[in-house]
């Protein structure tokens, strides 16, 4: 599965992969991509802060 979003700081798309089906729920997918649009809102690149 892949979240896409628009980077806030070039504003180009850019796709950012969660996991492989089945190694990832639909939930958990989900629950990913609100946090990553919730450092989106605060205009914070998600994929600049993955651990």
């Amino acid at each position: 599965m892949a979240f896409r979003y628009q980077r806030p700081d070039f504003g180009k798309r850019t796709v950012l992969g969660l996991a492989t089906y089945p190694h990832i729920s639909l939930a958990d997918s989900r629950s990913i991509r609100h946090d990553y649009l919730t450092l989106l809102a605060k205009g914070i690149d998600p994929q600049a802060n993955i651990a």
